[in-house]
């Protein structure tokens, strides 16, 4: 049986942390994208210091950059040359801001390829909008638990790695091979602070 495109999975990144902020899908359409990024992007729009939206050049259409400015969103969306009119002019690609943007949107398509791979989501095993949509927030959600040791800048594995040597020192010492290993009380302490940590 021929498969046929029924979902479309959208996401809203933060771009400073790269973490999914809105998870939604919605039934395939040829307006689905654009109407799931104004959707999403609407409850953070409107504010005093300004927010930015960068999409791929799909989403270069006049209608939905108007409706970006109306909402005091700036759109950095990437021009599409193909012997059309643009919807993005200089006003908006003279910033040095709209370049950045450009080149972090597309760490959305990792969180894409991670769902698609890891978690599943190339072929999903439930029906009905509603299953779908549950699933794809949940394989957001993990995705973001990924990340996050990324963002805080420690490595769980290389803290589990130094655990581990502290504590066969520890059992070293315990034993009575006192020459291998030297253990003092700010170490004991730094362990069990590295094991709060990892565990964290």
């Amino acid at each position: 049986m021929e498969a046929k495109l029924a979902f479309l999975g959208h996401a809203l990144m933060e771009n400073r942390s790269g973490l999914i902020v809105n998870p939604c899908l919605t039934p395939a359409d040829g307006q689905a994208e654009r109407t799931a990024a104004l959707d999403m992007i609407k409850p953070l729009a409107n504010r005093p210091s300004g927010v930015t939206l960068g999409a791929d050049k799909g989403y270069d259409a006049r209608v939905f950059v108007n409706e970006l400015r109306s909402m005091n969103v700036r759109p950095h969306v990437a021009q599409n040359n193909n012997g059309r009119r643009l919807a993005i002019d200089r006003r908006t690609t003279r910033h040095p801001g709209y370049p950045v943007s450009q080149r972090i949107r597309k760490r959305i398509e990792e969180a894409f390829c991670w769902m698609k791979t890891v978690a599943g989501e190339r072929k999903t095993k439930f029906r009905g909008v509603d299953r779908v949509a549950w699933s794809f927030a949940f394989a957001a959600a993990a995705y973001n638990l990924i990340r996050l040791p990324k963002l805080i800048g420690e490595n769980p594995r290389s803290d589990a790695k130094s655990s581990r040597a502290a504590t066969s020192r520890l059992r070293r010492r315990r034993s009575g091979d006192r020459r291998r290993a030297r253990i003092t009380p700010q170490t004991i302490k730094s362990t069990k602070a590295k094991r709060f940590s990892a565990a964290c």
